[in-house]
């Protein structure tokens, strides 16, 4: 009997789930956890039955299940070393150079287009390909991905995995991620905000869940996982990635918090505060005007009803654009139902790169979908991008929003909680596009099975 995928919180330990989790890769339904990572960006050059030999050794070897991230997570928890971590990932090109099967198709016209498509630059405000880094402006077929705790493992996994595809694949740009954590051993991004907070929990038992009130965090299996064509009715499930590289100009990020406090009358804190919907360490500005004031579960336990104005937590505040907890139907469109809303989420799983100490920095941005359309690209090109989200004339997005911001900038309040006093402000600018694709997870199952002698992918 096929698993629901409208179930929510589901238990692992329940033998139901155990074909999908044994079958569906990691990192997908729960973060991996690791510190550093490799992300191998391949052009496959061999024959079809290389490549395939190939995906399936490496699949063997690396790619990790669902199920063995879970019990790789008990043996950290008991103090053993999780090991290394594996994904493999294939775009449209990828499918279609090496005959790897049946691409994905239901609703995924932007997966077969690829982000380098004009049409979605368009949608997404994205530069040309032109000023991509040189490595993303090629056609890319996979993403080898590896992450440990290990940094020289790590490296060591990746020299193999580098020489194993002489003759396969050549690898056209390679990116290292690592996490940034602050004092209190939490993620942060390289903009100094506490990272990864209120993320869709599918599985029970979760930390992130800690019984909130106002926010519900759950999610759906729908939300991020689709049959594999290639291995219909066995239990087998894919996820679609988005994979940006975002550049973030730390410099020009606190220049612009600096110019806008002063022009506000207030703290530097705050007003980064009023940029990213959150302070530093992570709470909400629509809760209170200082950080450290409220109980750490209300950091993802809250909504904006008290706040429908905006005058505590502006609607152009990044965390408030893409995650509306209940905007748009409270106030765009009053009516639209919660879960409607709701299932634009992405689960996020991206890693800084560069230096905490300076030198260029940003995000290696990865989420995971079930229809990039519905999903990351209206996050991006409807709430991001909107300059009338929720509210006319509201603005970008500050920290993602790309396009024409609206004149004279955003409104923002000299007073926490009052709208009696506004000033409009430009604050865009301080992210920008380095490359990327679209890719689809494919099931475990399916990258095993291209070894099989007489497969007919």
């Amino acid at each position: 009997m096929p698993v629901d995928l409208k179930a929510t919180l589901i238990d692992p330990a329940d033998p139901t789930y155990k074909p999908l989790l044994d079958n569906l890769q990691g990192n997908i339904i729960k973060a991996h956890g690791r510190m550093h990572t490799a992300s191998l960006f391949l052009r496959f050059t061999g024959t079809p039955a290389v490549v395939k030999k190939w995906l399936s050794d490496f699949a063997r070897q690396y790619v990790t299940s669902t199920s063995a991230q879970i019990e790789q997570a008990k043996k950290y928890r008991n103090g053993k070393d999780g090991g290394i971590f594996g994904n493999f990932f294939l775009t449209a090109l990828g499918y279609q150079h090496s005959q790897l099967g049946i691409m994905p198709r239901d609703r995924q016209a932007s997966f077969n287009a690829g982000m380098k498509n004009v049409r979605i630059q368009d949608r997404l405000g994205d530069p040309p390909v032109e000023q991509w880094e040189s490595g993303f402006q090629q056609d890319i077929h996979a993403l080898a991905f590896l992450a440990d705790d290990n940094e020289a493992r790590l490296k060591a996994a990746c020299d193999t995995v580098t020489a194993s595809l002489n003759g396969v694949a050549t690898v056209l740009t390679k990116e290292h991620g690592v996490r940034w954590l602050n004092d209190k051993e939490e993620d942060i991004e390289p903009f100094g905000y506490r990272d990864g907070v209120s993320q869709p929990v599918f599985l029970k038992g979760s930390t992130e869940s800690p019984g909130e009130t106002r926010w519900d965090p759950s999610a759906s299996l729908e939300l991020v996982l689709v049959e594999d064509p290639n291995v219909p009715g066995r239990d087998c499930y894919g996820s679609f990635l988005v994979f940006r590289k975002l550049e973030q100009d730390v410099r020009k990020f606190n220049e612009q918090v600096s110019r806008l406090a002063q022009a506000l009358g207030t703290s530097a804190d705050l007003a980064g505060a009023y940029v990213v919907g959150r302070f530093k360490d992570g709470t909400p500005v629509t809760l209170s005007d200082k950080p450290g004031t409220i109980e750490p579960r209300q950091h993802i336990d809250f909504d904006y009803e008290q706040d429908t104005e905006g005058a505590r937590c502006p609607f152009h505040a990044h965390i408030r654009k893409t995650n509306p907890r209940g905007d748009t139907g409270r106030l765009a469109q009053p009516g639209i139902p919660l879960e409607q809303e709701r299932r634009h989420r992405i689960a996020r799983r991206g890693q800084p790169y560069g230096n905490p100490n300076g030198g260029a920095a940003g995000l290696l941005f990865l989420c995971f979908q079930s229809d990039i359309s519905l999903q990351f690209e209206f996050i991006q090109s409807s709430w991001a991008n909107g300059i009338h989200f929720v509210k006319m004339n509201g603005g970008l997005d500050g920290v993602i929003g790309q396009g024409t911001q609206v004149p004279d900038g955003p409104l923002w309040c000299k007073t926490y909680g009052s709208l009696d006093e506004t000033i409009g402000f430009d604050f865009s600018g301080v992210i920008k596009l380095r490359g990327g694709d679209y890719f689809f997870a494919p099931s475990v199952a399916f990258l095993q099975g291209l070894g099989t002698t007489g497969s007919a992918r």
